[in-house]
This record gives structure tokens, sequence and C-alpha cells, in this order.
């Protein structure tokens, strides 16, 4: 009697677990085949999420973690062992990557993984892989490349804080005309009081 009624609180509550839980799906669009010393872009899109935020991990791995990405938050690239902090907004997400293979790893040939992690918290939600060919690189043409990049972002850089000085001056406007104000009311009083006398 225990069992069957076990049984039937069970079956009752089951539809519940089932929806209740996250049915994460993703497609991760690349190109089959690429050369260690160039850029390679990844589409990444997920849907089925809560409307939550999450972090995202993005990496070329083959026994070891083999690139980098570029985080379009900071404007730098950053070792792809690292996640992205709340990078992904449910309930859908859909952005496009830029990747590269570091340095070191210019050498690397062969099939490897490209994954894709989510987490929440500590907890890793949801997780895919997909096979990548790499061809061999050659180091010469990258070191070129790179620094016309880091000179490229660096340019960008002194754009966007020459904008956010613009941006506070004009946050900053209305105390800075108050002051003014103040000191030329207190000027006035102070020349009516000397007149006076």
């Amino acid at each position: 009697m225990n069992k069957r009624l076990f049984v039937l609180i069970f079956l009752c509550f089951l539809p519940f677990l089932c929806f209740g839980r996250e049915k994460i799906s993703a497609t991760i669009e690349f190109p089959q085949k690429i050369k260690a010393d160039k850029e390679f872009e990844v589409l990444v899109k997920i849907s089925g999420l809560k409307n939550e935020r999450y972090d995202l991990k993005l990496t070329l791995k083959k026994e070891k973690e083999l690139s980098e990405i570029y985080n379009f938050s900071t404007f730098k690239w950053q070792n792809s062992l690292y996640y992205l902090k709340d990078e992904v907004l449910g309930p859908n997400f859909e952005k496009k990557y830029k990747m590269r293979l570091k340095k070191e790893n210019f050498d690397t040939e062969g099939k490897a993984q490209l994954i894709l992690k989510l987490r929440q918290g500590k907890k890793v939600v949801f997780e895919k892989k997909e096979d990548i060919e790499i061809e061999k690189g050659e180091k010469e043409n990258f070191k070129n490349k790179d620094y016309l990049l880091r000179k490229n972002l660096d340019f960008k850089k002194d754009i966007y804080s020459g904008l956010l000085e613009k941006v506070e001056w004009s946050k900053n406007w209305p105390i800075l005309i108050f002051g003014l104000l103040l000191f030329l009311i207190g000027l006035i009083f102070l020349i009516k009081n000397q007149i006076k006398k």
C-alpha cells in the first residue's frame, strides 16, 4: 500500500520535475578548418535559458587550452581558460566572438575541440563540444598582425578616454556654473560693502 502511494505521488510530481528544469540548446558556427596563426570567428546561439545571467567560456582545447578570446568589454584578448563574467542573458542569446591560438601554439596541427560552457555561480549548467581542424601556422606572420592590432586598440582606447573626459565635463557643468555664480555673488557683496564704507 505504501509503495503504491509513493509511486502515485511520484507520478503526480513528475511533470513538474521535467518542465521545471532548463532545456538549454546551443549551436556553434565556425570554420571547420583554421590556420594556427590566423584569427577566426565563432557565432554562438543559445536558447532555453532562464531569464538570468550566465558566465560563458569558449575555448579551443587539445590536451590543454590553446586559445585566446577577444573580450569586447575590456577591449583585450584574454586566455580562453577563463570565463567571460555575466556574458549571457537569457532566455535567448546570440553573439559573434573573435578567437585565435596563443603564440606558443602556432606549431599545433590536427584535430582539436571547440568547447562552449555556461556557468551560474560555480555550477556548469551546459557544455557543448565540436571538432575543429587546425593547420600549422607561421609565427612571423602573426607578430606583424598582432602589433598592428595592438596599435589599433591603443588608438581606440585614446578615443574612448577622450570621450569619457568630455562626458565627465558634461555631467559636472551645472556644479561648475553654480560655483562660479556663488563666487560672483560673494565678490559683488564684498564690493558693495567696500563702497558703503
